[in-house]
C-alpha cells in the first residue's frame, strides 16, 4: 500500500513465542512484502521531531551497536500474546 514498515524485535527473530519454523516464513514473508527487519535489536530512544516524525536509535541487543532509524509513527507492541481463553478451544481437538 506503499508504507514503508520497519519491524524491531528484541529476540533472535520475529514471533519468537511462535514455533521457529512459522517465524522463518514470516520473516521471509515480511521480507518480501518489502518489510525491513532488525532482530536483537531494542529502540531505546524514540524522539517526536517538530515535523512530527520520528527518530530512533536502535541497539542491537549483544555487539551495543546503535543504528539510527527515522520514519512517520511508531507503533510498540511489547508482549503481545494470542487471547484464546473462553472460545471452547478445550472442547476441539487442537
Amino acid at each position: 500500500m506503499g508504507t514503508k514498515v520497519t519491524l524491531v524485535e528484541m529476540s533472535d527473530r520475529i514471533l519468537p513465542s511462535e514455533d521457529p519454523e512459522i517465524s522463518d516464513l514470516a520473516y521471509k514473508a515480511f521480507q518480501d512484502q518489502g518489510i525491513h527487519i532488525f532482530t536483537q535489536h531494542t529502540a531505546c530512544t524514540v524522539i517526536k521531531n517538530n515535523d512530527g516524525s520520528h527518530q530512533a536509535d536502535l541497539t542491537h541487543t549483544q555487539t551495543k551497536k546503535i543504528t539510527p532509524w527515522s520514519g512517520e509513527n511508531v507503533l510498540v507492541a511489547i508482549g503481545v500474546v494470542a487471547n484464546t481463553e473462553n472460545i471452547g478451544i478445550e472442547k476441539t481437538k487442537i
